[in-house]
């Protein structure tokens, strides 16, 4: 694995009790590690390993189309923090042991429970500093990410290491169904994707009526919302997946519409080479790899853990001060940055006004428009441009610059 010299990195496992071992990878910061904040990463799914983050969006490195080595990234997001990638939840990438999460808040007590371990272990521990540690995540992100700081907020009040949360970003996260899947309908458009339309006229009436019938979409979601019946909503998110946002999104990439399903990018390269056995050797990994664990989605789903909006949440913490970017790649669909705007406009907090009503401004980086945000308050919404859903694959350069001025406390702002 290539990497910068003179950088630490760790592999391997941490036991969290009951059998479980929870795989992590961690790059020591290349500036300044005594003082540069930690920072946690976690991929969505629910159920899908964070060497996806790791390798191929913003980590150190990125693996080579052949699977036959790696490449420096130079921009990697421990230029200016150390990342601490977790597979999670347990039989996800190589963690391993028994399955016992079936819901965003059972697999946070999880997360909870490796950080208290890794933070003891005194080759970790003096990474936690006082810039304390940034959260930062996409896609089921909207669910994972508040559930986990919830844990370790309860948790530190009873018990264990103080961990001081200092800031967090999610991209094109999964925040509110209600929202999210009137959204597509509406996303479908050129008027609004500003590229093409994905679906044709005939589409679009036959998944309007879907959406707005009495007993529809939008009428399953408000009930499962209403009554929070398990069964209620799981009959919702299957119609609503049916009837709207398949037909709509057709044959085209879930990830990047622009391009056809079967297009890949970024390039699943980093699952051949994880296959490699010389590669599990030299990271300790014990078990084969689990890009992604459809049994986990099917855990999860048991509890209807997809379809319960996570927004309010949001709100609470933006409320508290916590600095927070949200930020999405105009070119995912399924997490679009449509719905991921209008979750954020329906969303009950103490600036929810003025935030409507905040101007956009163009966020320029390296001489180059990249996309457009708004801050107000603790709150930062930025659209980036020419993106899909893993955003820091395709924009890497812009979403560094975000990092870096997220966890360095400043508003974000243009540079040249």
């Amino acid at each position: 694995m290539r990497t910068t010299p003179g950088v630490k990195t760790f592999s391997g496992y941490i036991d969290i009790g009951n059998n479980q071992s929870m795989f992590f990878w961690f790059f020591e910061a290349r500036n300044n590690p005594k003082h540069a904040p930690l920072a946690l990463w976690l991929n969505g799914g629910p159920g899908c390993s964070s060497l996806f983050g790791a390798l191929q969006e913003n980590g150190p490195c990125r693996i080579n189309d052949d699977s036959t080595a790696s490449t420096l990234n130079p921009y990697s997001w421990n230029t200016y923090a150390s990342m601490l990638y977790i597979d999670q939840p347990i039989s996800v990438g190589f963690s391993y042991g028994k399955r016992d999460a079936f819901s965003t808040d059972q697999a946070a007590a999880r997360v909870w429970q490796f950080l208290q371990t890794f933070l003891s272990i005194p080759s970790f521990s003096h990474y936690l500093n006082d810039n304390g540690i940034t959260f930062w995540s996409e896609s089921y992100g909207g669910h994972y990410v508040f559930s986990a700081q919830n844990a370790l907020i309860k948790a530190q009040k009873l018990q264990g290491h103080s961990i001081p949360i200092t800031s967090l970003g999610i991209n094109n996260g999964w925040f509110d169904p209600l929202v999210q899947f009137q959204s597509y309908y509406d996303y479908s458009q050129k008027k609004y994707n500003h590229v093409e339309d994905i679906a044709n006229a005939a589409t679009l009436a036959v998944v309007k009526t879907a959406l707005t019938h009495k007993t529809g979409c939008l009428a399953q979601l408000k009930n499962c919302a209403n009554k929070g019946n398990i069964e209620a909503c799981q009959d919702a998110y299957n119609f609503c997946a049916q009837y709207v946002s398949i037909p709509l999104l057709g044959d085209r990439s879930t990830y990047y519409f622009p391009h056809n399903k079967n297009d890949t990018f970024p390039s699943l390269s980093l699952l051949k080479y994880l296959d490699r056995s010389d590669v599990r050797r030299a990271i300790g990994a014990e078990t084969n790899y689990w890009a992604c664990r459809d049994d986990i989605g099917e855990d999860f789903w048991t509890t209807a853990d997809t379809v319960r909006p996570t927004i309010s949440s949001l709100g609470k913490l933006l409320d508290s001060g916590l600095r927070t970017v949200i930020w999405a790649g105009d070119k995912d669909f399924i997490c679009n940055s449509l719905g991921v705007y209008r979750s954020l406009l329906a969303m009950k907090w103490k600036y929810s006004k003025q935030f409507a009503k905040a101007p956009f401004k163009n966020l320029t980086v390296q001489g180059k428009v990249g996309g457009v945000y708004k801050t107000i308050g603790p709150l930062t919404f930025i659209n980036v441009y020419n993106a899909g859903h893993e955003v820091p694959a395709f924009q890497p350069a812009l979403s560094l610059e975000i990092f870096k001025q997220t966890i360095s406390r400043q508003d974000i702002h243009s540079t040249n």
